[in-house]
């Protein structure tokens, strides 16, 4: 299911599921845009590995 990490990240943000510390990562298919953030929750990191890429994000630091 495509789209699924905008929705994600805003509902980790929402309800406060993700430590100040703690990392989100997720997968999406190589060709699919990689969603950058939400202003609070950033992507911070992704590796492309053939035709998947790795997506990595934390809080805003400070």
């Amino acid at each position: 299911m495509k789209n699924m990490i905008p929705k994600a990240v805003e509902i980790i943000d929402d309800k406060n599921l993700l430590h100040r510390d703690g990392v989100i990562a997720t997968k999406i298919d190589s060709s699919e845009e990689i969603y950058s953030g939400n202003g609070n929750i950033n992507l911070v990191d992704f590796r492309k590995y053939g035709n998947t890429t790795v997506c990595f994000y934390r809080y805003k630091e400070d």
